[in-house]
């Protein structure tokens, strides 16, 4: 769609035809809440989904998808170093599940290679995929 104008007048005019339930889920928390407050308003019942979003409660949510050309900025944002390569996180989620207790992150740090990236990061992606999760020690 052009822009987000026609994003949300989309919204507003189709959202009650949609089925089942769905999330409102935008690439900021800033967004996401703009949104969910300008469809409340006409009185649709929404709720937000960030990255603090449970994860039990994004599943068996309705996805649909509206990019704008504005999205491309911060896809290049959030693609540089937030997100290692490939081998790294297989190697991160490798020791992981070799080891026979949660491992902290300075624990992670000689054994993959994590000093030089952004680790929490890449840790709260692997949490949102259900790759990882985060428990009391690691």
């Amino acid at each position: 769609m052009v822009d987000k104008a026609h994003r949300m007048a989309w919204l507003v005019g189709h959202l009650d035809e949609l089925p089942g339930s769905g999330i409102i889920y935008t690439l900021t928390v800033t967004a996401t809440e703009e949104v969910t407050a300008f469809l409340r308003h006409p009185g649709h019942t929404v709720a937000s989904c960030t990255g603090k979003t449970e994860n039990a409660d994004r599943q068996h949510a309705e996805v649909l998808l509206l990019p704008g050309k504005e999205d491309e900025a911060i896809w290049q944002c959030f693609a540089s170093p937030a997100f290692p390569p490939e081998e790294l996180v297989r190697r991160t989620l490798d020791v992981l599940a070799r080891a026979d207790r949660p491992m902290s992150l300075p624990a992670l740090e000689p054994l993959v290679e994590l000093r030089h990236s952004r680790p929490e990061t890449r840790f709260k992606v692997l949490d949102v995929d259900g790759a990882v999760r985060r428990v009391k020690g690691g």
